[in-house]
Parts: C-alpha cells; structure tokens; sequence
C-alpha cells in the first residue's frame, strides 16, 4: 500500500512540476499523455490538448485521476511560422 501511494503521490508532484515548468517557458498548452493503453479511466484524456489551468474531458486538471495512474502532461508548442493565413 504504501508503495502505490508513493507511486501516485510522485506523479503528482511530477506533472506539477512539469506544469510550471512550461508555463515558465512559456508553453499555453499541454497535452494529456496516456502510458498504459489499458488505463480506462484515462482514456477519455488521450491526447486531448488543453490550455494550461483548464480542465480535460474527465474534470481534471492534470494527472494522477486515480491510484497508481502513469499519465503524464506534455507541452504542445504552437508554430510560428505557420503560413496557414496565406
């Protein structure tokens, strides 16, 4: 037991950490990153891509939405140079 809640906990603190990391950086978007294929409760996240601070799709902010969960957030870096108006 106390392994998974270690386990969760750093999770947490990682995907924190990530958050402002990116936010220093100045990244407005990250990406919910699904590791376990078989996490259920996640899938709904998987590769939903959301400004920093608002929720995903299952109400939460970031990972971990439950015990033991592997999901992590990634940056999303929009292009610059996207000629896409011309």
């Amino acid at each position: 037991r106390s392994e998974l809640i270690a386990r969760t906990e750093v999770a947490a603190a990682s995907n924190e950490g990530a958050t402002a990391a990116y936010r220093q950086a100045g990244v407005e978007k990250q990406e919910w990153a699904v590791v376990n294929p078989e996490d259920e409760d996640c899938q709904v996240n998987a590769g939903i891509v959301e400004k920093i601070g608002d929720n995903f799709p299952s109400g939460d902010e970031a990972p971990p939405i439950h015990p033991n969960c592997q999901c992590t957030l990634l940056p999303v870096f929009d292009d610059e140079n996207d000629d896409t108006e011309n």
